[in-house]
């Protein structure tokens, strides 16, 4: 019972974003808005998360692999961010380093099937994410 819950929870989160994810892989690369990249980085943290349910290693490396890579903000938007965070922004970069270091460390624990590691960097670069939205999110986007 637990796994067809689990399953069905599964299914209707990738469902429910399956538009989002059309519409985002038809996007640019190299450079993306900050709201897309975010977009990007939620999809890659279900990605993790399922590979750990899943035990699915490849997965978990996936998923830990497009948050190392994602685009980057185009600089026009940095500079704006920068101007709305002010004094912030070197905490706003902290935090967006601490995510891409631990989401580096846990794709390469997925290459070594390390669970314990993954479950770990998994539980820092979730509480990054969170940190960073606490903060900053309001700021950013009540700007927009």
């Amino acid at each position: 019972m637990k796994n067809r819950t689990l399953l069905l929870l599964i299914l209707i989160v990738f469902f429910a974003t399956g538009s989002i994810q059309k519409k985002l892989l038809q996007q640019p690369k190299d450079t993306q808005p900050i709201k897309t990249i975010m977009q990007r980085l939620m999809m890659d943290m279900q990605t993790i998360e399922v590979g750990i349910w899943n035990e699915n290693y490849d997965t978990i490396w996936s998923g830990a692999n497009n948050i190392v890579n994602h685009p980057k903000i185009p600089l026009g938007q940095r500079k704006e961010i920068a101007g709305i965070l002010g004094k912030k922004m070197k905490a706003f970069v902290a935090l967006d380093k601490q995510v891409h270091n631990h989401a580096d460390s846990l794709a390469q624990d997925a290459k070594a099937k390390n669970m314990n590691e993954i479950l770990k960097h998994y539980s820092i670069i979730q509480q990054g994410c969170v940190s960073c939205h606490a903060n900053f999110r309001t700021k950013i986007i009540g700007n927009r």
